[in-house]
């Protein structure tokens, strides 16, 4: 090879390396530049705002919506809320008492039923006949001292239950008219009357009292006297 061919070869390649040499700041510039350009991409699609969020669920929209009405009551609010409430225990109770009522009514009528029946079947025997009233002292003959046996227009030593004699002084005194006609019970005995039950002057006798007189005109038996007498 002659000189001149090895020198062309050598700045052939000279030349070579001077573009290869050239471009790598050119390909570092490119770089360089792109890197903004993707940074600033980047941010861009940070900033792009984000997909809307899905919507809550319908059953909390409820509760949310109750707890602001309750929020938002006002002291007058709750003041006719609580009024609204005592009123409506009050309207129940009263219902109460009134059903309480009719069942003490009820009660009442029931017991009495009760003790009719009970006294009903006293004065019965088991066939549903009447039975005999037990004799008291005021069913049971007596034996009347002389001076009733006068007063009556019996014969001495009659024997008269003292409710018998009791209707024979309540004839007289209508007969004679000596009852008070402003005040019922009392009597105003004439002298054969108060001559016979030992009426006194002041002493008032009434329907009431009569008795503790009349008694004194019975001849009583006798009490039997105990064992250790």
């Amino acid at each position: 090879m002659s000189k001149s061919t090895t020198n062309a070869a050598s700045a052939a390649a000279a030349k070579r390396v001077s573009k290869k040499s050239d471009a790598a700041p050119v390909a570092a510039a490119t770089a360089a530049a792109e890197k903004p350009a993707a940074a600033e991409k980047a941010v861009k699609k940070a900033s792009k705002p984000a997909a809307a969020a899905p919507a809550a669920a319908p059953v909390a929209a409820p509760v949310a919506a109750e707890a602001a009405a309750v929020e938002q009551k006002t002291v007058e609010q709750e003041i006719a809320g609580l009024i609204a409430t005592h009123q409506k225990i009050r309207d129940e109770s009263v219902a109460a008492i009134k059903v309480l009522q009719k069942l003490q009514k009820r009660v009442a009528k029931e017991v009495k039923e009760a003790a009719r029946r009970r006294r009903r079947s006293k004065k019965e025997d088991e066939n549903g006949a009447p039975k005999e009233k037990r004799p008291t002292i005021f069913t049971t003959p007596v034996t009347l001292k002389d001076e009733l046996c006068s007063f009556l227009g019996k014969s001495k030593g009659t024997q008269m239950t003292p409710a018998d004699v009791t209707r024979a002084f309540s004839a007289y005194v209508d007969s004679h008219k000596l009852k008070d006609p402003t005040k019922g019970h009392t009597i105003h005995p004439d002298g054969a009357m108060r001559k016979v039950l030992g009426v006194k002057e002041g002493e008032n006798l009434t329907y009431r009292n009569i008795q503790s007189y009349l008694y004194k005109l019975y001849v009583l038996p006798e009490k039997k006297k105990s064992a250790s007498a």
